[in-house]
């Protein structure tokens, strides 16, 4: 079993060349070095790790603008069961809703922003791995309002999450936005 060894102290004066590069994104330059053309461009403008993020918006933008007449479909349904987040865990019976196309999915929207169906549609919502999943900001990734306005009068909202506290405290105190403790 190797020795513990204690950390060396840097001194103040040292020189940038001397201390360690620590980037969280350590493979970075070399994914830089491989690409070509607009990307590489957008490396060099933008820092490494906002692409990810920003590439993933600009898909969901896409979803909410193919999922407009898509919703349409349920236009006028009632009493629906919406499984929010189905992925390839699609449920027969529910309109299984997902921001990736799969198997099972009946309905590609970005369930962030609204869900696409009447107010007081739908007797029953599950929202499993979906809150847990979607949550690399701290901003609740769900429109609670969208949610509570699309259940009928005596509806049923069933979430299962690591921590519910964490997302039932963001709905009551209002703006969704979820603390770390």
């Amino acid at each position: 079993m190797a020795a513990f060894q204690t950390p060396t102290a840097i001194p103040l004066g040292a020189a940038k060349k001397d201390i360690p590069d620590l980037d969280i994104f350590p493979f970075a330059e070399q994914k830089i070095e491989q690409t070509r053309g607009l990307r590489r461009l957008l490396f060099r403008i933008l820092p490494y790790h906002t692409l990810g993020p920003l590439k993933y918006e600009l898909r969901m933008a896409l979803v909410r603008l193919q999922a407009l007449p898509k919703a349409h479909t349920y236009k006028g349904c009632q009493n629906l069961l919406v499984n929010v987040g189905a992925g390839a865990h699609g449920r027969d019976g529910w309109v299984n809703i997902d921001a990736h196309s799969a198997k099972n999915v009946s309905l590609v929207c970005d369930a962030r922003k609204r869900l696409p169906f009447l107010e007081g549609a739908v007797k029953g919502i599950f929202v499993s791995t979906f809150l847990s999943i979607s949550t690399t900001q701290k901003r609740c990734p769900i429109s609670w309002s969208s949610v509570v306005g699309v259940l009928c009068l005596g509806g049923v909202l069933r979430i299962i999450v690591p921590d519910a506290e964490k997302y039932l405290t963001a709905y009551v105190e209002g703006g969704g936005r979820i603390s770390e403790r």
